[in-house]
């Protein structure tokens, strides 16, 4: 009988162990520093980020399958992280040279501009909820680099200032008309906004990068983050009904497992100022 008592003691305390919540962080293998809101994809069925010091917090179980993802860097997966590992170190992609032009070009205005919204959504309204616009170059401009983002957005209560983290993506286009891979290299996480008039503005970290591509996605995602949760109330991106053009995407991770769905009545209001070379 008593040993029966000590064998079922140490199962609890073998059990309580290996379901006890632990620390990792996300290290970036050339510098040894810590990467900042990599995006944590558990069994592709939870989906959270690291905080702004790279660190997240999870009770891990025998067997899970993870997934490590950041803008810039090669994705990890790993399986089963029960197994004493606390420190997960991703690999950089190689940074892409770029074609050099000199000279004074023209900046034009691509999107969706001047249209009064019609309603406006926050990360209240989903969880880590992510809407991108299609946006179409002219055919005339074959050479562009993306200067500057415009977030039409709520301002009745929004101000210049902290707000809850979230991710700006560039993606090209997919196959099906979905939005596809980043096509920036820099991770670009806004903790706090700057408005003009009532537009968000976002500057891009690389506004020399010259892309090609005849149409392009700007999409804001809400981050799920443990820590550094201001308020999830803002920003607040607005939209205009449409019954004809359909042009806004969106993904939920309560929805389908984060797959990508058109919407059907309505658009993001964004737009970007591009610098045309050719």
């Amino acid at each position: 009988m008593k040993n029966n008592l000590l064998t079922c003691l140490l199962l609890i305390c073998i059990t309580a162990n290996s379901q006890q919540i632990r620390k990792f962080q996300i290290i970036d293998s050339a510098t040894n520093e810590r990467i900042p809101f990599a995006t944590v994809n558990v069994r592709n069925q939870l989906f959270f980020e690291a905080d702004s010091s790279g660190e997240f917090m999870y009770v891990p179980k025998k067997n899970d399958t993870i997934l490590i993802t950041c803008v810039g860097y090669f994705d990890k997966q790993i399986i089963d992280l029960s197994t004493g590992l606390s420190e997960i170190i991703l690999v950089h992609k190689p940074i892409e040279l770029n074609s050099v032009y000199v000279g004074k070009f023209k900046t034009i205005q691509v999107g969706i501009t001047n249209a009064k919204k019609d309603f406006s959504m926050a990360a209240s309204h989903g969880y880590r909820s992510e809407y991108a616009t299609h946006i179409t170059i002219p055919e005339e401009f074959k050479k562009y680099a993306i200067q500057r983002i415009y977030f039409r957005v709520y301002t009745k209560n929004a101000k210049t200032g902290n707000v809850n983290p979230v991710r700006v993506h560039v993606y090209n286009v997919n196959s099906d008309g979905s939005p596809g891979d980043d096509l920036l290299q820099t991770d670009i996480v806004l903790s706090s906004i700057i408005l003009k008039g009532k537009y968000l503005v976002v500057d891009i970290p690389e506004p020399n990068k010259v892309l090609d591509q005849r149409s392009f996605f700007i999409s804001m995602q809400w981050l799920n983050i443990q820590e550094d949760t201001i308020d999830y109330k803002q920003p607040q991106i607005a939209f205009k009904r449409s019954q004809n053009s359909k042009t806004t995407w969106m993904r939920q991770s309560n929805l389908l497992q984060y797959s990508w769905l058109k919407l059907d009545k309505s658009n993001l209001l964004v737009y970007a100022d591009i610098l045309v070379y050719e």
